[in-house]
């Protein structure tokens, strides 16, 4: 018997079980529109040797997919968004965010949780880096695998299915903070501290702090089920979202689908600020 035979089965509410699969029907159509982990299985395939044999010169002896898809760079640097102008949030009183609705509407103009679940969803799908999968024939055999790590800044804007006409004055929230929660690697929970986007290569060498007390209440309802948790002011907002197993994990790593490996925790700051509504 596996020792992750012995630990509970990972809990997750239903809202949670929902997301889980939206992220993995997300990542079973990345190999569709892959074309680097196609030539990769081609190239640790039969077909190799046929590659090898044909006739003719350089890419011209293998077709679609190409060996010129086979780079991937790595992803640059991306600092944290800042805002010209800021609040304290200590001097602002709490706010109760709508759990659905038409975001940004209303007259403290928040997102809803269900906009900011698909906003933590998209962040996560873009860490996971799954154009750096590679070609997984099974966990001893994995070819050009790229360690996870984001390509972009997360917008929150993205998620609002109903933008301000340009006429109107621009307000947006921002990703000030961005960190990894770590659970696996250390006796107990710490957060990689970053001072841009995280990539697990940088990581490894990357300082570590403990939890904050909204993280740490956070991470037990986590743990009891949720996939994110917030505290919100007017200009402010607090989060940290799970990083539950997709099935599509199960390829590499001994863990369970829906088991709970990390998080991030986010700090989303409102640009400009709210003043009257403190």
């Amino acid at each position: 018997m596996e020792l992750k035979d012995t630990i509970p089965v990972p809990r997750m509410t239903g809202d949670s079980a929902k997301r889980l699969e939206s992220a993995e029907k997300s990542l079973d159509q990345a190999p569709r529109w892959d074309m680097r982990r196609q030539t990769l299985e081609i190239l640790h395939s039969a077909q190799a040797e046929e590659f090898i044999k044909r006739d003719g010169f350089g890419l011209s002896r293998l077709p679609r997919p190409s060996v010129i898809t086979l780079d991937l760079p790595p992803a640059p640097t991306i600092p944290f968004a800042t805002a010209k102008e800021t609040t304290n949030r200590d001097d602002e009183s709490k706010v109760l965010l709508p759990l659905t609705g038409k975001e940004f509407t209303a007259d403290k103009r928040l997102p809803s949780l269900d906009t900011l679940g698909q906003f933590h969803l998209y962040g996560e799908l873009n860490f996971l880096n799954s154009r750096g999968f590679g070609f997984v024939k099974d966990r001893e055999h994995v070819s050009g695998f790229q360690s996870h790590q984001f390509r972009g800044l997360p917008d929150l804007a993205a998620m609002t299915p109903n933008p301000k006409p340009a006429t109107e004055k621009k307000e947006q929230w921002l990703v000030t903070r961005l960190e990894l929660v770590s659970l696996l690697k250390q006796k107990e929970p710490m957060v990689y501290v970053a001072k841009e986007l995280p990539r697990m290569e940088e990581l490894k060498k990357a300082k570590t702090r403990a939890l904050s007390d909204f993280e740490a209440g956070a991470l037990a309802t986590l743990r009891d089920g949720e996939d994110v948790v917030t505290d919100a002011t007017t200009n402010h907002i607090r989060m940290v979202g799970a990083l539950r197993a997709t099935k599509q994990c199960l390829e590499c790593h001994e863990v369970r689908r829906g088991d709970l490996l990390g998080a991030f925790s986010y700090d989303l700051l409102r640009d400009p600020p709210l003043k009257s509504q403190q």
